[in-house]
């Protein structure tokens, strides 16, 4: 069984890119145990749809350049 640092992680992972078989079943298993991890998979969700919906707008404060650099650096961070 995977800890809520390690789940919290493979939620990022799993929205930016792919999980493996057996990572994405730990993972399964234990947001369906734990109400925090879901609320986090929840809320994590929610702001990278409001993120995708915000490309092209000015919604939000940012150029088109820092939203790339934004999301190219918690891309970067997800692969360390």
């Amino acid at each position: 069984m995977i800890n809520c640092m390690q789940s919290t992680e493979w939620v990022i992972k799993k929205e930016h890119g792919k999980l493996s078989v057996r990572e994405n079943l730990q993972l399964l298993s234990h947001l369906a145990i734990c109400r925090f991890c879901r609320l986090f998979a929840y809320q994590s969700s929610f702001i990278n749809k409001a993120l995708d919906k915000s490309k092209g707008t000015d919604v939000f404060p940012f150029t088109v350049a820092e939203k790339e650099e934004l999301l190219r650096s918690v891309q970067n961070k997800i692969k360390e």
